[in-house]
């Protein structure tokens, strides 16, 4: 296990919709049964206060369905968890709604307390506050070591100079990860990191 990226939180709403408070009761995009997307969704609507058995939802499972079901107006918002740049999102904020901003006071607690979620400044996506991000962990299951190492290696660039579009591996340590989740540290990625002189206990 080890956390190798963080993605951005993104809730995209109708004009008129400008608060998570303000999804109660609304036709919303969670993202498909089973997934991290919807499993987030869930969690930061819960502790904003928002009654998410008032939603009604969609069960597309795909971003880009999800995103055409907005433009289209069967949906008043849309939850995402990406990485930028995304065409699908610039699209939509183009053309079809606007960022809303989730630094709620509630979320604001949250992120205190959970290394899994961080805020982002200064301002992105003319949302009206910062980007929430959520830290991506690489979690696998009686893989071979040399495989997860591979994974590692072809993921995470081990120097930020060279310009790859990589993750650059001093951002996370495996530390980190077993503060998010209780798995055992794969040998794989604990080889990979000890080797980029990231210390590991």
């Amino acid at each position: 296990m080890a956390v190798v990226a963080e993605e951005q939180f993104v809730v995209v709403a109708r004009e008129g919709v400008h608060s998570l408070g303000g999804l109660r009761g609304r036709r919303v995009g969670l993202g498909a049964q089973g997934s991290g997307t919807r499993y987030t969704a869930l969690r930061v609507l819960r502790q904003a206060g928002v009654p998410v058995r008032s939603l009604s939802e969609s069960n597309a499972a795909s971003m880009s369905a999800r995103a055409d079901l907005f433009c289209r107006g069967a949906l008043d918002a849309v939850v995402f968890v990406l990485t930028r740049p995304n065409a699908i999102l610039d699209r939509l904020l183009r053309y079809c709604g606007r960022v809303i901003s989730v630094d709620t006071p509630a979320i604001l607690a949250v992120v205190a307390q959970s290394n899994a979620y961080r805020f982002r400044d200064p301002v992105d996506l003319k949302s009206g506050g910062p980007a929430l991000l959520v830290r991506s962990l690489l979690v696998n299951h009686r893989m071979d070591p040399g495989l997860s190492e591979d994974l590692l290696e072809a993921v995470i660039d081990p120097d930020p100079a060279f310009g790859l579009n990589r993750v650059p591996y001093r951002t996370f340590t495996i530390q980190e990860a077993g503060d998010l989740a209780p798995y055992p540290v794969d040998p794989g990625a604990r080889r990979f990191f000890q080797r980029n002189g990231v210390g590991i206990p």
